[in-house]
């Protein structure tokens, strides 16, 4: 049995046959708590509780390291701590009803009362150590209220800092601090805006705000972001992110002869525009025709996602039809990110007469030294009906059918110039009469975000290939490994291994792949691997080190990933067979879990490069400067109505997304092997019920915007070792108050509904000489 596991910074003892002692600075005795709570005191008075004899459970919470004050309420005499107050129409009170970690938090009272809708108020409040510096203040907090009925404020002596509504699970918030006695308020409002008859009460409200975990971390200790576990690779010392869960891909073609590549599905919460930057040609200019650019990646050399609006006139593009007038046209009807793509013709007609319609892209650099053409499609087209089929240099490559939502496809390019053809073609095999086309079909293929990425230390394989040839592959141990079509991520193959096909108990199968980095980068791969100790095992190995086990219990993909410094590495997924040893005549007595299959797939495996630092001025007039990816219900746009320097900045309003509620993201992901610091202007004018605005790092609320400003907002965070995802979002009634109180509502004075971004600069830190 293994049980109350902690670690103690230096400057702690341990009492003997008892918890954890603290050295109280000012005194020469050790204070003695009676479960691991870290609460440090002024030498002459204390803001802090004093650790009672006996505590009140024996479920002690985590201490985050580095943390100079700590509260997880598990003393149980909240609220008679010295730095706790509560106050108002009633008060908040300790409870087991829920708790982040241990048994205990506070939670707010219940002024929820039919007959009685007066608005009501109920804080509580911290106040910080004076002694302490600046730093941030984290907390655990469930707002389980909706507008209009309740609503939770947070505030920093007086000022509006955030805002927890519309929650069902605990999440982790943090405040910027500055030195000195800080006075920290949770306020619970009951009918904030004062409406004398409530809406009908949603289902599964709680009804209730509950806190737990709060603590304190001085200037130069940052919180690691909540989720997968960070996991450091031999021979480096940067973290490496296990897994994330991955939707169900959506449905892709049937393999063909010559297969293309298909790349990574995005998270269903995110963009998926590119994940490489084009700058070749044609040439962004100032005054672009959409407001909602895409995102242009890294280290391409051509690019174009049809924002200038003038498709087919581009020298690069060219588009012909049987009959003459069945072109490709620019279309706003479907886009894999900005406003628009281009579109086929419809070419059916009552006699079903067969017909083509040809696009062309002709990439003529001859200095070309080869590389990958990426594009996103959407092929709502089925066989007999119609297909899309794609050539390169007059050889057909690829052929895409039954593909609903966009998908990234990937065209191998060897050196020098070429021309890349997609054919769109009605009644393909001539016949005299089609069937009647499925619910799903529609006819229209839609095309957008294409670029060419030459080649470099990034790369990809989504083994449509068909075999192990796309990268160095090596298969040590039994050569088990195989390329089929059994189980796919996305398009026709993956990578493949099975118990059964293992000779015996102890031996295993191992797929490697050895590379060779200028600078730290970031490999990233998705998984299915429905196994089951001790029948078999799954795991990621660096350099001959077993780094972590990889199992599924569902029938969903996982994406995991490893950061790796520069220099020679091995990356190895071995597969082993009862690798405890266990006799067989055991092993044919257990009954397996029921999820186990017995099998491991492996599919788009990807090296992604580290990013550099930056500046984000927005000079160019749009997105492309930089990797950054939009997504949601309203387009970010660029904008000269305000700006901290230069003469634009980003924006986005709440009369951008048209629906009642919503939200808009503008993110960006940043790989760094030491991590760095993000520094950014903001100016919030947004104020709740109607709109509010986040930051998060890795779905994490750093940040919160809810109070209309006059002036910009200088901000810096912390940007930890990893793979993190920068989020800046903006909340349209996030309350989801029926627009007919909404719209009732006044408005905050100084609100205009819009927030500004500009001034960001990544400051990447130096790995140590």
């Amino acid at each position: 049995y293994i049980d109350d596991v902690y670690f103690l910074p230096s400057g702690v003892t341990v009492a003997p046959a008892g918890p954890p002692a603290s050295s109280i600075p000012g005194t020469a005795s050790p204070t003695v708590s009676a479960s691991p709570t870290l609460k440090l005191e002024e030498p002459t008075s204390s803001v802090v509780p004093t650790p009672v004899s006996s505590p009140s459970t024996v479920a002690p919470t985590s201490i985050p390291p580095g943390a100079i004050y700590y509260d997880g309420f598990e003393q149980g005499t909240f609220p008679d701590d010295p730095e706790w107050t509560t106050q108002g129409d009633a008060v908040w009170a300790l409870t087991t009803e829920r708790a982040t970690s241990g048994v205990y938090s506070i939670k707010s009272p219940d002024l929820m009362n039919p007959d009685d809708v007066t608005p009501k108020t109920s804080n509580v409040t911290l106040v910080t150590n004076g002694s302490w510096g600046a730093g941030t203040l984290v907390f655990s907090i469930l707002g389980g209220v909706n507008m209009p009925y309740d609503d939770l404020v947070y505030y920093v002596n007086d000022e509006m800092r955030g805002q927890a509504t519309e929650m069902t699970d605990f999440e982790t918030r943090q405040i910027q601090l500055a030195p000195g006695p800080q006075t920290i308020t949770f306020s619970y409002k009951y009918n904030p805006v004062s409406l004398e008859v409530f809406p009908p009460i949603p289902l599964g409200r709680i009804g209730a705000v509950f806190i737990d975990d709060v603590y304190f971390l001085p200037s130069g200790v940052t919180v690691a972001p909540t989720g997968p576990p960070v996991i450091s690779v031999p021979g480096t010392t940067s973290p490496t992110i296990f897994p994330g869960k991955l939707p169900e891909p959506t449905p892709t073609s049937s393999p063909v002869a010559l297969p293309t590549t298909l790349s990574p599905t995005a998270d269903e919460d995110s963009t998926v525009t590119p994940t490489f930057y084009p700058t070749y040609v044609p040439t962004v200019e100032s005054g672009s025709s959409t407001i909602a650019p895409t995102s242009i990646p890294p280290e391409a050399v051509y690019y174009d996602g049809f924002e200038q609006g003038s498709f087919p006139d581009d020298p690069e593009w060219s588009t012909v039809g049987i009959p003459t007038d069945g072109m490709w046209a620019l279309t706003t009807e479907r886009a894999h990110s900005g406003v628009y793509s281009i579109t086929n013709p419809d070419l059916s007609n009552d006699g079903f007469t067969s017909q083509n319609s040809n696009v062309t892209l002709s990439y003529g650099d001859p200095d070309f030294e080869g590389g990958s053409l990426i594009l996103s499609v959407l092929a709502g087209v089925e066989e007999p009906i119609d297909e899309l089929v794609y050539f390169l240099d007059g050889a057909q490559v690829g052929k895409m059918v039954g593909q609903y939502g966009f998908e990234t496809l990937d065209i191998p390019l060897g050196p020098g110039a070429h021309k890349i053809t997609f054919q769109y073609k009605y009644n393909p095999f001539n016949l005299d009469a089609l069937p009647p086309p499925s619910v799903n079909h529609t006819g229209e293929v839609f095309i957008d975000d294409v670029y060419v990425l030459p080649f470099s230390d990034t790369f990809f394989d989504g083994f449509e290939t068909g075999d192990f040839t796309a990268l160095e592959w090596e298969i040590s141990g039994e050569q088990k490994w195989m390329v089929d079509d059994t189980n796919p991520l996305e398009g026709s193959f993956s990578a493949h291994v099975r118990t059964e096909d293992i000779s015996a108990s102890g031996e295993y199968s191992q797929l490697d792949l050895d590379v060779t980095l200028g600078s730290s980068a970031f490999i990233q791969f998705y998984f299915y691997a429905p196994v089951a100790m001790p029948f078999e095992s799954f795991d990621l190995r660096v350099d001959d080190q077993f780094l972590t086990g990889l199992s599924t219990e569902d029938e969903t993909w996982n994406q995991a990933g490893a950061l790796l410094s520069s220099g020679q590495h091995k990356i190895s997924w071995r597969y082993s067979r009862n690798p405890g040893g266990a006799p067989d005549e055991l092993l044919e007595t257990m009954q397996p879990p029921p999820f186990r299959v017995g099998g491991a797939w492996l599919d788009n495996v990807s090296l992604l490069p580290s990013t550099p630092s930056f500046v984000e001025t927005w000079e160019s007039g749009d997105f492309t400067t930089n990797p950054w990816m939009l997504s949601g219900d309203g387009n970010w746009s660029i904008t000269d109505s305000a700006q901290y320097e230069g003469a634009n900045s980003a924006t986005i309003a709440f009369s951008d997304i048209e629906a009642g509620t919503g939200i808009s993201q503008l993110s960006i992901d940043i790989i760094t092997e030491q991590g760095g610091v993000l520094k950014f202007q903001v100016l919030p004018s947004v104020s709740g019920p109607f709109d509010v605005s986040n930051v998060r790092i890795d779905d994490i609320i750093i940040a919160t915007y809810s109070t209309p400003l006059e002036d910009w907002l200088a901000q810096e965070v912390s940007i930890q070792p990893g793979k993190r995802r920068v989020t800046f979002e903006f909340l349209k009634n996030p309350g989801e108050v029926p627009d007919d109180i909404i719209s009732g509502l006044p408005n905050t004075p100084g609100r205009e509904g819009q927030l500004w971004l500009d001034g960001i600069e990544f400051v990447a830190t130096a790995p140590p000489s």
